[in-house]
């Protein structure tokens, strides 16, 4: 009976010790001021916008329409978005032959302002098409925020809502 009772003490600590969070949650609300918020990610929709430097955008329905198409292919389900409920914000780059890989790296309030920690990874081999690199997200439309900033190596773009 010890011996049962030890091994299912030392596997949840196992499992919690091996599970991780990501900044790109499940449509849960969002985290209190100060604190990191959930986003949740938007899959399944490519960009038409064709940008000559990094561009970033806080979205409605209409404009998310407009500027957002679905990506169709085998498997891979479009996100619902609800409008009412999820604001939605995108980063876009300009047009490439690189495979580019955009990353939150942290999302927190401060002061009303949502900030969004991003980086940008880019493969050093060329590929023969090219691709416009975006990422598309959503976070709670309850938050308490005026503005959400976009902060890519010390440089800041910031959105007033």
């Amino acid at each position: 009976m010890r011996k049962s009772i030890c091994l299912i003490a030392l596997s949840s600590t196992l499992f919690a010790c091996s599970s991780k969070t990501t900044n790109f949650g499940s449509e849960e609300k969002s985290g209190m001021a100060h604190g990191m918020v959930q986003l949740g990610e938007v899959e399944g929709y490519f960009s038409s916008l064709k940008p000559a430097q990094d561009t970033v955008l806080i979205l409605n329905k209409s404009s998310f329409s407009r500027n957002f198409h679905p990506a169709r292919t085998m498997g891979s389900p479009l996100t619902d978005i609800n409008f009412d409920t999820r604001k939605t914000a995108a980063i876009v780059l300009p047009e490439t032959v690189f495979e580019t890989d955009i990353r939150i790296d942290s999302t927190y309030v401060h002061e009303k302002t949502l900030h969004i920690v991003y980086s940008v990874k880019q493969s050093p081999e060329k590929r023969s098409f090219t691709t416009i690199p975006s990422k598309a997200f959503t976070f709670d439309a309850k938050l308490d925020v005026q503005a959400v900033s976009f902060e890519k190596a010390g440089k800041a773009t910031k959105i007033e809502l």
